[in-house]
């Protein structure tokens, strides 16, 4: 995806291109600029690679939450992408120090982090958020409906993921294609990933429902 103007007052034609030309997972930060997005969250942080890659390639990004247990989910019939530990925290923080204060690693799962965020009954809310934690059905689906929540109201806040794909016990497409369904909101993929990212954004809405609301537009004009 080539650099473009920051634009911060989208058409829904116009953020419906920029999703388009999201082919791969490493073009999202470059959109999250142009999008003019300036905090964010990533569950699943890993070796901390793609946090990495955000704060480099997002210079709009002033503060991102890299959210990770770092241990294996013991949860039966959990599926944890990939085994974390120590030294995957530690490769995570060397990565990520160059950034200083627009970093921000928190050593806890997904829940507890969602529930440290809601002070009083006042959630914090992101302009992104990316999640990439354990792709059990269960634990997805748990995740999309806390972090949800956590979504700026903004119709350029982007809800995204990783590892679309159903594979034994990992079942985050399921999880997605549902929600995506119950908030009306349409479901974008990347194609070129071998393991895909699905995007979602709150000023797309599903093509049913766009057509539905300019049929309504229309009638009212009359």
């Amino acid at each position: 995806m080539k650099d473009d103007l920051l634009d911060t007052s989208m058409s829904p034609g116009s953020l419906t291109e920029v999703l388009e030309a999201i082919q791969e997972r490493q073009d999202l930060p470059k959109a999250f600029h142009r999008l003019g997005l300036r905090s964010g969250v990533e569950i699943g942080v890993h070796r901390g690679s793609f946090s990495h890659a955000l704060l480099r390639s997002c210079p709009t990004l002033e503060q991102l939450l890299s959210v990770d247990l770092w241990l294996t989910p013991a949860s039966p019939g959990g599926c944890p992408k990939r085994h974390t530990g120590p030294g995957h925290i530690a490769a995570a923080s060397s990565r990520l120090a160059r950034f200083g204060h627009r970093s921000v690693m928190v050593r806890a799962d997904s829940a507890a982090t969602s529930q440290l965020l809601a002070v009083e009954g006042q959630r914090r809310k992101f302009d992104f958020i990316y999640i990439d934690a354990d792709h059990g059905y269960e634990a997805v689906k748990q995740d999309l409906e806390l972090w949800w929540l956590h979504l700026a109201d903004h119709p350029r806040a982007i809800f995204a993921g990783h590892d679309y794909r159903n594979r034994r016990q990992c079942q985050v497409k399921r999880a997605v294609d549902a929600f995506a369904l119950a908030v009306w909101l349409r479901l974008f993929v990347t194609v070129k990933d071998r393991f895909s990212s699905w995007i979602v954004c709150r000023g797309v809405p599903t093509l049913a429902d766009a057509a539905g609301q300019i049929a309504v537009d229309n009638e009212s004009s009359k």
